[in-house]
């Protein structure tokens, strides 16, 4: 698998902010985002390509017991890039192998969700969708992500990452269409995923999104990326 980085830092973002985590960044994406760039564009730009590292499972899995040492209980956050580019089957290996470790609590996975998630994922990770809103210049509506969204349940959750009205807007449609319980395209069976949302940097302030989310009375959770407050934004590796 390409590994670009490996460290231990907080969670900055999501269901888990705040807590210890250790950030296993794969390396390469499927989506490009060309509206604005990437906050990890060392991960999945080429001209980086001589930094990523191939790496087994069972290396993967030291670099993080390395990583984590003298932390009683760390969570374990897959991202990227997109990690299910990963090959599936050393990805699954590792994953049981985490799974396996004393001191290990959650493993999350931030994803686009474009690419088909295998049936023990869902299993053995609790998953972070990024659901691309046009702002970010990527399709919204994918079959594969609809597929992925469709088993999620209350230990899963979507982000919404808006960059204008205009996303907002277009997340709201989502939301009603796919995420409410008597919508036609909900399934019978749908346990509905956490729903957060925060603010491009640089496109829409946030005090301004979060007034508009509370005006229309939607039961989100914002976000707004920790340790991008905490540290520099441009610093790698924390």
């Amino acid at each position: 698998m390409r590994i670009s980085e490996v460290y231990l830092s907080i969670q900055g973002e999501g269901p888990r902010v705040g807590e210890p985590t250790i950030f296993v960044r794969f390396a390469g994406c499927n989506l490009k985002c060309a509206a604005w760039p990437c906050d990890s564009q060392f991960a999945i730009d080429p001209q980086y390509r001589e930094e990523w590292q191939q790496k087994t499972p069972t290396e993967i899995h030291n670099m993080i017991l390395d990583a984590g040492a003298g932390v009683s209980l760390v969570n374990i956050c897959l991202t990227g890039g997109e990690p299910f580019l990963q090959n599936k089957d050393e990805l699954k290996e590792l994953v049981e192998l985490l799974d396996a470790t004393d001191g290990i609590g959650t493993i999350e996975c931030f994803s686009n969700g474009t690419l088909q998630y295998p049936v023990w994922a869902f299993v053995h990770i609790s998953f972070v969708m990024d659901w691309k809103l046009p702002g970010s210049g990527e399709l919204s509506i994918v079959d594969n992500r609809l597929t992925n969204f469709s088993f999620f349940t209350e230990k899963d959750a979507v982000k919404f990452t808006i960059a204008d009205e205009q996303d907002l807007k277009f997340a709201v449609e989502l939301y009603k269409k796919y995420f409410e319980g008597d919508s036609v395209d909900t399934p019978d069976t749908f346990d509905q995923p956490q729903v957060f949302y925060g603010a491009v940097w640089g496109k829409i302030e946030n005090q301004e999104l979060v007034e508009k989310v509370l005006e229309l009375g939607l039961p989100w959770r914002f976000t707004m990326q920790v340790h991008n407050y905490i540290w520099d934004r441009t610093k790698r590796g924390i």
